[in-house]
């Protein structure tokens, strides 16, 4: 897994591997109807993320936490599931890409198991954080 530092409620973090499960590293943007569609279909579909964590990240400046707890209401109250900021330059320089939507999945040890860049179907994504 690429080092990264994002901001959230409780300050800058750097990313880690989850002790369990997959980690899902979500780069988004919420002018992004792409991005939009996407979170909103893991909103409605969030019983059926097991075990996951999931890092949902943006280059804007803030993320609009109102907008968040509003618009996914189910993503922003699931536990595991951490929203925050994140450095352009950072992050294309670990992961590659700016474009959104854009999903990575890792392993417990770190290890990439898919990355997705751009809109995917709601199997596809739930059969790499699940199977």
């Amino acid at each position: 897994m690429p080092a990264l530092r994002y901001t959230s409620t409780a300050g800058a973090q750097p990313l880690r591997p989850a002790p369990s499960g997959r980690t899902v590293v979500v780069l988004y943007n919420s002018s992004c109807g792409h991005c939009r569609y996407e979170l909103g279909m893991l909103d409605r579909n969030a019983e059926r993320i097991r075990g996951a964590n999931l890092v949902i990240v943006t280059t804007e400046d803030s993320v609009a936490r109102g907008a968040v707890r509003r618009d996914w209401p189910r993503l922003a109250a699931l536990p595991g599931v951490a929203w925050g900021t994140v450095d352009r330059s950072e992050f294309l320089r670990g992961y590659g890409t700016l474009a959104t939507p854009a999903f990575f999945v890792f392993e417990p040890d770190g290890t990439l198991r898919a990355r997705i860049v751009g809109e995917t179907r709601l199997e596809n994504l739930l059969r790499q954080i699940n199977e």
